[in-house]
């Protein structure tokens, strides 16, 4: 059985640097089912593969004293700012070990702080936090972002050595990764494009769930990647259908673009960039009515989460481009 969870791990700053504790100083669990009239939070933001960076909403009801001053800052000078990490998504319920939790939620949104405002009302309190992925300081260690397209057929091992040689002065050790038969023969079965997401973050462990391998931190500082689980025989995107999280009938934007909305998390969270196959009854007035299904890569997504509800809304562009932010009229 997997239920609806999200953590919310605040680290605080150690210097106006971008660097942070390593361990959270604070962890914000919510589980279905229920919250029992307690603690529970929303959160929303959209991700675009024109426009990488993101605000994200994040609302917490009847937060403790304590709880609002983990996201406190210098509001003036913008320094000593924490860094959140959300993770969001289904899993196994909850058991009391948090670490395993978070590392079976995919890390869906890691931002700074800039707003911040501790509301009383009447009943309880509302903490408000707007944060925003930029950073001045996220294109540095491991705070290090990437933007590149891989194709399809790419050696997964090959796409991690790229991945990890653009975090500059990271140690690092694959070896185990390119010992195993298993691992070593895998190829990447899409294209997929990575538009400003955080490699060691958001990427590698995305690989890592995927593909069937994780890593960790070893006493010398260097991070060690090791062989997991089988890795499923896919040679096809992701599929969204009714019966892997889709909530809605795919609805036409225009000649190539469709809407198709799903539950938070189902299949699995989905960022611009990435190829999906959608496959339903109702594709019936398209080029697509024949097969009943559609093959396109996501270009814009809205992340909706509540305590009453969680659905992510995707677009997706079956000619493998977005929608021109700048269109140029040239026949006029």
């Amino acid at each position: 059985m997997r239920v609806r969870q999200a953590v919310i791990s605040v680290f605080a700053a150690t210097n106006d640097f971008g660097e942070y504790t390593n361990a959270p100083i604070r962890e914000i669990l919510f589980r279905q089912a229920y919250h029992r009239q307690g603690l529970a939070y929303e959160f929303r933001f959209s991700k675009a593969f024109a426009t990488p960076f993101g605000q994200c909403d994040l609302t917490i009801h009847n937060p403790s004293a304590n709880l609002a001053d983990a996201f406190a800052f210098d509001s003036i000078s913008y320094k000593q700012r924490p860094r959140v990490e959300i993770r969001a998504g289904y899993a196994a319920p909850y058991d009391g070990d948090i670490e395993a939790l978070k590392n079976a939620l995919p890390m869906v949104y890691a931002g700074f702080p800039y707003y911040v405002y501790d509301q009383k009302i009447v009943g309880g309190r509302v903490l408000t936090v707007q944060l925003s992925d930029a950073s001045t300081g996220m294109l540095f260690g491991p705070n290090t972002r990437i933007s590149e397209q891989y194709r399809a057929g790419q050696p997964l091992i090959e796409v991690l050595k790229d991945l990890l040689g653009r975090i500059p002065g990271l140690q690092y050790d694959i070896s185990e990764l390119e010992a195993d038969k298993r691992v070593s023969a895998v190829t990447l079965p899409a294209d997929v494009m990575y538009t400003a997401l955080p490699i060691l973050s958001t990427v590698i462990p995305n690989l890592g769930r995927e593909f069937g391998f994780a890593f960790s931190l070893d006493g010398q500082g260097k991070y060690v990647f090791r062989a997991t689980a089988a890795i499923a025989d896919s040679k096809t995107p992701t599929v969204i259908s009714a019966t892997t999280g889709m909530i809605e009938h795919p609805a036409r934007v225009n000649w190539t673009h469709w809407n198709v909305k799903t539950l938070f998390g189902l299949p699995r969270v989905l960022y611009p960039g990435e190829w999906v196959r959608i496959e339903s009854e109702y594709l019936d007035r398209s080029r697509s009515a024949e097969t009943k299904s559609l093959t396109g890569m996501v270009v814009n997504a809205d992340y909706e989460f509540s305590d009453a509800s969680a659905t992510i809304g995707y677009v997706v562009a079956m000619d493998g481009s977005p929608i021109s932010t700048q269109p140029v009229i040239t026949n006029i």
